[in-house]
């Protein structure tokens, strides 16, 4: 099996994602005790980043829609590696919180466009194949990246976590630079927009995570 370029640069990309995310959880108490806050405050450096999830959505959908996908996604990128320094970097409560915000904005708007780029390049007939091997890297952050970056969080200090998160995003810049073509935005009417919910298919699909959700 033969894996393409750019699915490999969206692969960085959704890996450094979930490394940002869920990274944190395991080292928040040395995170706590360093910025001289409690357990529950440094709690909320967990919802800031879904804060920040949350608002990237909305401005993709205000202000992205009509932006070349390879643009959308290197800003994206960027934000990874602005959000993800500036958490290494953080020296109060405050600092913190915003880095968390910073960083969790790219994360929906990765995700989305980085579907739509793997649909437009994929082979014909292979396009559900290289979206799946693009969230491969939210997997590999998911069973490697975080316990990897765990086991350094104690060893040595929680900030090499968002450290080695912030280089990795300049390897996802270049490879996005050199390995992602253009690709300009194609304008669809709202009807083409919603003729995939006459299906069943992303309605069981939706089921399946609001009933997973509701019962986590």
């Amino acid at each position: 099996m033969k894996l393409n370029k750019h699915i490999a640069a969206l692969c960085i990309g959704t890996f450094c994602l979930g490394v940002a995310e869920l990274g944190i959880v395991p080292v928040l108490t040395d995170v706590a005790h360093s910025l001289h806050v409690s357990i529950p405050q440094a709690g909320l450096y967990i919802s800031a980043y879904a804060a920040g999830v949350c608002a990237g959505i909305i401005v993709l959908l205000v202000f992205a829609r009509s932006v070349n996908l390879k643009y959308t996604l290197l800003a994206a990128a960027v934000l990874i590696l602005v959000g993800n320094a500036s958490a290494a970097l953080a020296q109060n409560d405050y600092m913190m919180l915003a880095a968390r915000v910073i960083s969790g904005s790219p994360h929906g708007i990765f995700f989305a466009l980085g579907a739509v780029a793997a649909q437009r390049l994929a082979a014909e007939g292979e396009s559900a194949r290289d979206i799946t091997l693009m969230v491969l890297g939210q997997t590999s952050a998911n069973l490697v990246g975080v316990p990897l970056g765990s086991w350094i969080g104690y060893a040595f200090s929680w900030r090499i976590i968002f450290m080695t998160i912030a280089a990795l995003s300049l390897l996802l810049i270049a490879a996005l630079i050199y390995w992602l073509p253009s690709l300009p935005v194609q304008k669809k009417t709202l009807k083409e927009l919603i003729q995939p919910l006459r299906y069943p298919h992303p309605w069981i699909i939706l089921a399946g995570i609001a009933i997973g959700s509701g019962g986590f």
